[in-house]
């Protein structure tokens, strides 16, 4: 148990270090890697580090919602106490938890994260393409939409369909509308429409300068133990109070923009 404390602290709090470094011009080490060492410290006390013994959030341990909020606090009030940034210390926090607690207690049916599982069929190239136009904006808490198409290449659906994209989650000082481009793999056997159409966890980082460009990530766990996972690009227009912008968020992809919070929250 305390080699397992040791190794995330230090590297949770070292990492979000220097993120708080580079978008800081050098600045913020202090801030960051406080929020990272103490935002980890306390999602893992909240959820018992994803079971391993009791944790302080009692019944509502495994909460994501939980997880992230509490390791939120925990990274500003521990930046704050180390003569950093408080906010700062929050948003290093609330990343580390929502990264590397928060899905990793996930029970239920959906179990816990698995690497990507590659078909043979992959080696030939994507199952499908998510092609989005995507508007984020944050400040501490983020939320984004996005509206296009998923493009199915193989098995019985081949075909466009359309696509609606609503996220919720943490996110730097940042604004930008741009053009997404994501390749879709599933785990299972045979690709149909739905297995792209549900909640989905996705992780945004990019560049601000003269314009925006970004890499963005997508992982969805599914209850019979598959998954669709997925990268690309982001280019357009935005901001950020520093070069650097990033989210994480949870959310959900539809074939119509109706009901998608409550679809989110009831993972319908």
């Amino acid at each position: 148990m305390y080699i397992y404390l040791y190794y995330v602290l230090d590297a949770h709090g070292i990492s979000q270090g220097t993120l708080a470094m580079m978008q800081n011009n050098g600045a913020g080490f202090l801030s960051g890697a406080a929020g990272g060492f103490f935002g980890s410290l306390g999602a893992t006390a909240w959820g018992g580090a994803g079971g391993k013994w009791g944790g302080l959030g009692g019944k509502y341990a495994g909460s994501t919602v939980g997880t992230i909020a509490f390791g939120a606090l925990s990274g500003g009030v521990g930046a704050e106490l180390s003569g950093g940034n408080f906010w700062q210390g929050a948003v290093a926090g609330g990343i580390v938890s929502g990264l590397n607690h928060a899905m990793h207690s996930m029970g239920g049916d959906y179990g816990k994260p698995k690497p990507p599982k590659f078909r043979l069929r992959h080696l030939l190239g994507p199952d499908a393409v998510y092609v989005a136009g995507a508007e984020d904006l944050g400040i501490g808490l983020g939320v984004g939409f996005e509206q296009g198409a998923i493009i199915i290449l193989r098995g019985p659906d081949a075909g466009i369909y359309p696509a609606y994209d609503f996220g919720i989650g943490l996110s730097t000082a940042s604004g930008s509308l741009s053009l997404e481009a994501v390749k879709l793999y599933y785990s299972g056997d045979t690709v149909t429409k739905d297995v792209f159409y549900g909640n989905r966890y996705e992780a945004n980082f990019g560049a601000d300068a003269l314009g925006h460009i970004g890499f963005t990530g997508v992982y969805a766990p599914m209850a019979d133990g598959n998954m669709v996972w997925g990268y690309g690009i982001t280019i357009g227009v935005g901001f950020s109070a520093t070069i650097f912008s990033g989210n994480i968020n949870y959310g959900r992809t539809q074939t119509n923009g109706n009901n998608m919070i409550p679809n989110l929250v009831n993972k319908k």
